[in-house]
């Protein structure tokens, strides 16, 4: 699929209520469609931690029961 560059940088809003992904459409200066807030490049990108993003899953404790 060739890439679409009238569509500009994919970014994701800095809300992080909202996380949208969305194209800045090679604008300067652009909002988040969803919520209206206002992308600063400057920013640093978060990065989710791992312990919140990925909940470690693990098989729950087996109990025996032992009889008195």
């Amino acid at each position: 699929m060739p890439l679409n560059k009238s569509r500009g940088l994919k970014r994701t809003c800095q809300n992080e209520d909202c996380a949208l992904p969305f194209y800045d459409l090679n604008r300067e200066q652009f909002d988040c469609p969803n919520c209206g807030e206002q992308f600063d490049p400057m920013r640093p990108a978060e990065t989710p931690s791992t312990s919140s993003a990925y909940p470690l899953r693990r098989k729950p404790r087996e109990f025996q029961i032992v009889a008195p």
